[in-house]
């Protein structure tokens, strides 16, 4: 089973945004939502400034990325 661990600046996480987490996916699930890079895993992105919203697909929202940056 391959492994993917995508490094976020903010999460949105059972409906609580939380900032700088790595995202652990096995296969097509969740792993682990975690605070330390994993060690292990066969792809890692590591780009700190993105926002992850774990277990959804294709979302294309400006509103909630704006209203983050801008701080409002």
């Amino acid at each position: 089973m391959t492994s993917l661990a995508v490094r976020a600046r903010w999460a949105l996480v059972e409906g609580e945004i939380v900032t700088d987490r790595w995202i652990v996916a096995e296969g097509d699930r969740i792993a682990a939502i975690a605070h330390d890079k994993p060690a292990g895993i066969d792809t890692v992105i590591d780009k700190p400034n993105l926002l992850v919203l774990p277990g959804l697909l294709t979302l294309h929202n400006h509103v909630l990325t704006e209203a983050l940056i801008r701080g409002r």
